[in-house]
């Protein structure tokens, strides 16, 4: 049985404390297709995640706004997994420590 949105949204808040940040639920009022959650790392630049169910994709108004927010300069990230959550973690991670030791 595929996991659900939520169960997968919860899955990724877990991880994210274990590595020390969070993960936020972003619901700002009178916007839509804005993403689901909003991931701070310790010495990670902010960046933003729409949960989906296996195999989900975003809306065309999620697209939309995704679009919108990477033209500031953001990073959204599309995710129906906990082991692509993983994977993204754990490349900011790498990238902040190699930046810390140089």
């Amino acid at each position: 049985m595929a996991k659900s949105e939520t169960t997968i949204e919860q899955s990724m808040v877990r991880e994210c404390r274990k590595h020390g940040g969070r993960a936020f639920k972003f619901i700002p009022i009178g916007f839509s297709g804005i993403p689901d959650r909003i991931v701070i790392l310790p010495f990670v630049p902010i960046f933003f995640v729409e949960v989906k169910r296996v195999g989900g994709e975003a809306s065309p108004l999620q697209r939309v706004m995704h679009a919108w927010l990477r033209s500031l300069g953001q990073e959204v990230y599309v995710l129906d997994s906990l082991d692509d959550f993983r994977l993204v973690i754990q490349s900011k991670l790498k990238q902040s420590l190699l930046k810390q030791e140089s």
